[in-house]
């Protein structure tokens, strides 16, 4: 059934372009809703007419609401490419529609088969033990504790073999993740006063994503003191930015230079979030479950500053690299966390969260290690019989390596900027030339006592952005009473205290909070609780509806930079 419904939306398509005036995305858009009313009638009276036909209104209902996200995903691409790269030929224009198609189809696979078109439920003792119906632990809610974390049994295989393993549970997040993007995206494009085109150049080159692109093409400044930057009333230097990302944008401008600059960089951090979206779900699948980790990822997607995911910036790079090095970790996969914390160093100053919940994750596997030996007085078997026995023990010399590498990409960076300046604080006097420091709150409180005596009416992100401080906190406190791992924990704990301790622009504290999804996880697991399975729908789309307001003002109104 599903390539009769492709077949009918690309002839559709083509059909409304050639034969009207109406233009490209229009046209999709068209094309999308005839194939919905063909999809429909096809899984409910041919690919799923065995399954659950009791609530017509409801499945009705719910194929409606997945099938308008479908479409929202499906033509966001095409206008992607219409109105951002003006690749609007008959052959691009059928190319990205293809692919949007193919895009929109997983996810409406994965909607329609869990959601929509239910199974019938089995009879009383139909499930025997052992069998796939019988309850066991898919719903259980793994035990977690800052004392410990939990460790998968097994055997271990290859790789790809668990990449492929991990990617296939994450897809219904990674999915539910685009829905949430695409939506915000269409918001930026309509609420926005120019063209679709002008809207996605500003993601590209607005506020800070223009400094990235500056160092993508022409490198680290020499001085401290460089000319003056247009838009800036004093000289500040591209040294206070980390190399990674803007190595990623040159790296993608080089192998796609019809992109352009900003093209690249929008492709680079598309597929950064993707990966971050990926690891937000596996690092929350590990703990926690897969429900709770499919709406911790969605969640992650419609943050208040979640634009920023979809802009030139570097925190989904930076989260992407987090996420990984925390479930490393979580894994006792030393080297892969020692590495991972050395690129997440190389990518934003919060880097060193990372590297700190690394160190404290492995001083704690040597100090645990080392308290099991002396209370054991059975000395270790030989390496045949340990391997006969189970899973052969752990270096030693694994977390002890990642303690030391942990923090060398941060390190490294700042060493360099020294070097290079000719002054060992040359970054730190860099970031004071930002008005950058880290004065453990005292500015933070005095901006929190400006809000009581004086209007903040002049700009709406300075609220939201103490709004968002304060439920920082709450979630913090929360996260420590759930007893998170103690890497997630930790790693949280110094995010926060890197956005309230800096002296930055207020504006900016929300995003610097934006890379701390552990936090998410205490609202995904009260969601997941919930009596009726519609209410963590109604919840996440109302308050991405929001959120995406929020974005495009910040994005494309707001005087302070997000």
């Amino acid at each position: 059934m599903g390539g009769t419904g492709v077949a009918v939306n690309l002839l559709t398509f083509n059909l409304v372009r050639h034969l009207t005036s109406i233009a490209v995305v229009p046209a999709g858009i068209i094309a999308t809703v005839v194939s919905i009313a063909v999809n429909y009638v096809g899984f409910r009276y041919f690919t799923y007419r065995d399954r659950d036909k009791s609530r017509r209104a409801r499945e009705i209902g719910l194929f409606l609401v997945f099938s308008a996200i479908g479409l929202l995903i499906e033509n966001g691409v095409l206008a992607v490419a219409t109105y951002g790269f003006g690749w609007d030929s008959p052959l691009q224009s059928n190319v990205f529609k293809f692919s949007g198609i193919a895009l929109a189809t997983l996810f409406r696979f994965w909607s329609y088969r869990i959601w929509v078109f239910r199974v019938l439920p089995e009879s009383p003792g139909a499930s025997q033990p052992g069998s796939r119906g019988a309850p066991g632990r898919k719903g259980a809610v793994r035990a977690s504790g800052t004392a410990g974390w939990p460790r998968r049994a097994g055997p271990p295989g290859s790789f790809l073999d668990e990449a492929r393993a991990s990617l296939r549970s994450a897809t219904p997040g990674i999915l539910a993740f685009i829905a949430a993007r695409t939506g915000s995206l269409l918001a930026l494009v309509l609420l926005g006063s120019g063209t679709p085109r002008h809207t996605l150049h500003r993601l590209a080159v607005h506020w800070d994503a223009a400094w990235y692109i500056d160092i993508a093409r022409h490198g680290y400044d020499h001085s401290l003191h460089p000319p003056v930057a247009a838009g800036h009333p004093s000289p500040r230097s591209n040294l206070a930015f980390f190399p990674l990302y803007p190595a990623l944008i040159k790296a993608v401008h080089t192998a796609l230079p019809v992109a352009g600059w900003g093209g690249a960089a929008l492709l680079v951090v598309g597929a950064c979030a993707l990966v971050a979206a990926w690891g937000i779900h596996a690092v929350t699948a590990y703990c926690y479950g897969r429900r709770v980790a499919v709406l911790t990822t969605v969640l992650w997607g419609i943050a208040p500053l979640a634009v920023v995911e979809s802009a030139g910036y570097s925190e989904a790079a930076f989260t992407a690299l987090a996420a990984w090095a925390l479930l490393a970790v979580l894994r006792h996969k030393w080297p892969a966390a020692a590495a991972l914390s050395v690129a997440a160093g190389l990518t934003r100053p919060a880097g060193v969260a990372v590297a700190v919940a690394v160190m404290a994750a492995a001083c704690h596997e040597v100090v645990q290690r080392h308290r099991r030996r002396r209370a054991s007085a059975v000395p270790d078997p030989p390496p045949a019989q340990a391997q006969a026995s189970g899973p052969a023990p752990m270096r030693l010399w694994q977390p002890v390596t990642a303690f030391v590498a942990a923090p060398l990409g941060w390190l490294g960076f700042i060493a360099w900027t020294g070097r290079r300046m000719h002054d060992w604080r040359a970054y730190f006097r860099i970031q004071s030339m930002w008005n950058s420091r880290f004065d453990f709150g005292i500015h933070t409180a005095g901006q929190f006592r400006g809000l009581f005596t004086r209007d903040p009416s002049a700009h709406l992100s300075f609220s939201i952005t103490a709004l968002l401080l304060v439920a920082g906190l709450i979630l913090l406190a929360v996260t420590i009473a759930q007893r998170q791992p103690l890497p997630l924990v930790i790693y949280s704990l110094i995010i926060t205290a890197i956005a309230l301790g800096d002296t930055g622009h207020w504006s900016s504290r929300g995003r610097f909070l934006l890379p701390a999804f552990p936090l998410l996880i205490p609202v995904a697991t009260g969601l997941s609780q919930a009596r009726k399975r519609l209410t963590p729908i109604a919840v996440t789309a109302g308050l991405g509806t929001l959120t995406a307001c929020y974005g495009a003002y910040v994005m494309l109104y707001s005087v302070r930079a997000p």
